[in-house]
């Protein structure tokens, strides 16, 4: 045991030393390798569990408190779609809905309650289940500003390789799901940060685990939103995911409302 743990340690200090020597040829070579698994992962299907915490402090939060929300999501996703039962785990309530994201639309009705589907731009959900965005975390992943050279990860019962990637600036707003003025786009970008951490299996680089970690300040009411979303992954025989019919278009702070 000592020896492997030594071993290790050995791996991840001559992945950290290369990380500070990194060529625009590496960090694209391994931007593919973690773009592929993703690609693969969305076109042949997965299910996943899906763990995120919103924090928010400043704007109408008073001085030294803090707004939280979490959640967490069960579901499965292909070929650019995501259906998934998500339950929000703070407030009195704790109510729970299907989601459907799928063709630039995001569907919801509450869960168990026999409610009409509503349905709203895509983007509008984003920040609530960023980790389960196959599609945008892919892309993310081949527009990065920096992606990191491998590490060995503890990962579930086992060992993965993890990269770390930082998105650029359009990819940060698109994961935050926030929209700006050129002013405001500034402002935002001085304070905003975001890192993605992928995990692939050491044998076969089957995706594993998606991270995503964002922290950005709304230039329009001041308030900073910290974001932690975590989102485990299964191979899975996934049918096609179908889009909810005769859905009412609403507003998107009007979805999870009635």
């Amino acid at each position: 045991m000592k020896g492997v743990a030594a071993c290790l340690a050995a791996l991840v200090l001559v992945a950290g030393c290369a990380a500070s020597q990194r060529s625009q040829a590496d960090m694209d070579r391994d931007g593919r390798t973690v773009a592929a698994a993703l690609e693969a992962a969305d076109s042949d299907g997965a299910s996943f569990h899906l763990a995120e915490s919103w924090v928010i402090t400043g704007g109408q939060v008073p001085k030294g408190q803090q707004s939280t929300v979490s959640l967490t999501a069960d579901g499965t996703a292909r070929s650019g779609r995501v259906k998934m039962t998500l339950k929000f785990t703070t407030g009195p309530t704790k109510p729970s809905y299907d989601l459907v994201v799928a063709d630039g639309f995001l569907y919801a009705r509450k869960h168990n309650g026999g409610a009409a589907w509503r349905r709203t731009t895509a983007s509008a959900g984003s920040a609530l289940y960023p980790a389960v965005l196959l599609e945008l975390v892919r892309e993310s992943v081949l527009l990065a500003k920096r992606v990191g050279a491998s590490s060995i990860a503890q990962q579930g019962g086992g060992f993965a390789h993890k990269y770390v990637v930082i998105p650029s600036s359009d990819q940060l707003e698109q994961l935050e799901a926030i929209t700006l003025s050129s002013s405001e786009e500034q402002a935002f970008l001085k304070t905003a940060t975001a890192e993605i951490d992928v995990f692939l299996a050491v044998s076969g680089d089957r995706l594993q685990r998606v991270e995503v970690h964002l922290v950005g300040i709304e230039p329009s009411t001041g308030a900073k939103n910290k974001i932690d979303s975590t989102s485990d992954y299964k191979a899975a025989h996934v049918d096609s995911i179908a889009v909810p019919q005769g859905a009412a278009d609403v507003d998107p702070g009007q979805l999870f409302g009635g």
